[in-house]
Parts: structure tokens; C-alpha cells; sequence
């Protein structure tokens, strides 16, 4: 498959009287490239994480993506037809067209230590001399949407680093994502360090009236050994803190229908462990913890402290749209 590079795309373009115009942009921070490439590619999340984008993605392959894209420039949405495709490593490029311009943008992501990268995004524009002519209001609206994508993609990329700083890993690294695996919003992605800690965390007991259904109660970090209880009368359940999807934080997610919906793609989580407290010992198990009411105070234990890629998607999770 022939694949051009942005700088020859823009070539060729010249080649038919176009003139261009130039833009980079940059953010750097405590995460992968991989976790830059990952967040390009991942197609779910467009219409989950982004307020600017709604997409329909037309054609998927390994390494090329090709949608509709219904993008909000000055409040007014504008169906544009983009075009995704790995250049090299650590490059993608996309183009797209809209009116008398065509914009062929290049990523490079770079490697700025074993735990930090800066991602670059260049923007080229293409057009006639005189459309050229609206440059200026063109460079501004490319600043204001790149600072708004970002402020919407940053936090994922950093979600992953800090993952990776607790020793998480994730499917797909080491090799260029495959575009294709991101649909699939049902797969538990996110493995645990292997092997786990000698010493699993220990969490205090919590008194059962401090659990309270208008807020709450957290046990342990934003990890998959992590849990949020949320008492409804004589129930207590326990959801998950970290998506096994693709490692999203749930703590601020809302219950609905005794599901969690991952903000990042959508997919409804059920609860882990529910306890009756009306029982005459009420006890429950996740995959990893054992939770015990003794004497007035729920003991959660951990049991296995193994991979999360070792739990299949339960019965009634549910995938959202892509």
C-alpha cells in the first residue's frame, strides 16, 4: 500500500499551484509514545471524550482509519472527511478537506525519557493564494481547537503514564497499535505488574454507618485492586476504581441502573460484589477481594492481587456505540 508522508502530500499539492502555510503545536508529559499512538487510534473515544467531534468512522484497517467527521468550527458543524494512517513509527498523518483548503496534519511523538514524551502536531494548510488570504483567522481557530482536543485527550495519555508509574501495562505495547483493536470495547486491555506484590495492600475496616448512599466511600487507590461502595438501603455494592478496559478512572462516574458507564468508550460495568446487609454474616467476593461485615465494619481482604486480564467481561456489560 502506498502511503504518502505529509510533507509529500504537500509536495504534490504545490505541484497543482497550491501555496501553504505551516502551524506546530506541542504537549509533552509523563507518559509513552505508545500512549500517544494508542490515543490517536483509539476510535471509540471520539464521540465519548470529545465536545467538538462527532464521528462516523466508514472504513478501519490495521494501520488506517478513514471517517466522516462532524467537527464544530465557531459553533457551526462542518462534515469533513478525514483521512488516519500510520507514516512510520512514532509519525501519523491525516488529511482532510474543507471548502478551499485542505489540511494535511503529521504526529510525531518523541521519547524525552524512559517515562516522558512530547507529542507534535503539525498542521499544514493548502489552498489558492487568495484563500490563503484567510490564514490568519484559520491559524487562530487551529490554536483554540488544538488547545480544546488536548485538554480532552492529555488526561487519558496521563491516566496510562500513571498506570505505568504503579507498574501497568497495556495490550499493544512494544508494536504500532492496530486501529482495529480499539472497537472492541468489551476487551480487558490493562494487565497488572506481573508478578503482583509480595505484599498485597491491606485496607482499613470501614463502619457500615459511615457508609452512606449520598456519597461514596473509596477502599485503596485507582487500581483494579481498588473499590467504590455505594450503600442503597440494606444493600452495599462495590465497583470497580479503574476500567479494565483501557485503565479510565471511575471515581467520578455516576450509577445508574446499578451499572458504571466508563467515560472514556462507553462500557457499563457492573457491580463487582454486593452484600445484603440484612444477612445473618453478610460476605461477598470479587476476583481479587473478599469483603466481610465483622462487627459492625465491612473487611475488604485481598485475595489474588493477579492480573486484571485474567477477569472476562461479565455477563451484562454492554458496549457502547463506536
Amino acid at each position: 500500500m502506498v502511503k504518502l508522508s505529509a510533507d509529500a502530500i504537500v509536495e504534490r499539492l504545490e505541484e497543482f499551484g497550491m501555496v501553504h502555510r505551516t502551524l506546530s503545536m506541542q504537549t509533552e508529559g509523563e507518559y509513552l509514545p505508545t500512549d500517544v499512538d494508542w490515543n490517536n487510534k483509539d476510535v471509540p473515544h471520539l464521540n465519548e471524550v470529545h465536545s467538538l467531534v462527532d464521528d462516523i468512522t466508514c472504513v478501519v484497517e490495521r494501520n488506517m482509519q478513514a471517517s466522516i467527521s462532524l467537527q464544530k468550527v465557531v459553533g457551526i458543524t462542518n462534515p469533513l472527511i478525514l483521512v488516519h494512517y500510520d507514516a512510520e513509527t512514532n509519525h501519523q498523518t491525516h488529511f482532510v478537506t474543507l471548502l478551499a483548503w485542505t489540511m494535511v496534519t503529521d504526529h510525531e511523538f518523541i521519547a524525552l525519557s524512559p517515562t516522558r514524551t512530547r507529542a507534535v502536531t503539525t498542521y499544514t494548510v493548502c489552498s489558492s493564494r487568495f484563500w490563503m488570504l484567510f490564514w490568519p483567522l484559520i491559524r487562530a481557530l487551529l490554536r483554540r481547537n488544538y488547545r480544546q482536543l488536548m485538554s480532552e485527550d492529555v488526561p487519558l495519555r496521563e491516566r496510562r503514564g500513571l498506570l505505568r508509574s504503579w507498574g501497568y501495562t497495556f495490550r499493544g505495547d512494544g508494536e504500532l497499535r492496530d486501529i482495529r483493536a480499539s472497537l472492541n470495547v468489551h476487551a480487558n486491555n490493562v494487565f497488572a505488574p506481573d508478578p503482583p506484590a509480595a505484599d498485597p495492600p491491606v485496607f482499613a475496616p470501614v463502619p457500615v454507618d459511615d457508609l452512606r448512599p449520598d456519597r461514596p466511600t473509596f477502599v485503596g487507590r485507582s487500581d483494579h485492586l481498588g473499590l467504590l461502595l455505594r450503600r442503597e438501603g440494606r444493600r452495599v455494592s462495590a465497583f470497580a476504581r479503574m476500567c479494565p478496559h483501557e485503565g479510565a478512572e471511575l471515581d467520578n462516574v455516576a450509577v445508574a441502573h446499578d451499572c458504571q458507564t466508563c467515560p472514556w468508550h462507553g462500557r457499563e460495568l457492573e457491580p463487582l460484589a454486593v452484600l445484603d446487609l440484612d444477612a445473618d454474616r453478610p460476605a461477598a467476593d470479587t476476583p481479587w477481594h473478599h469483603l466481610e461485615v465483622v462487627d459492625g465494619k465491612l473487611e475488604v481482604v485481598v485475595t489474588d492481587a493477579g492480573d486484571a486480564k485474567r477477569r472476562p467481561a461479565p455477563a451484562g456489560e454492554h458496549a457502547a456505540r463506536p
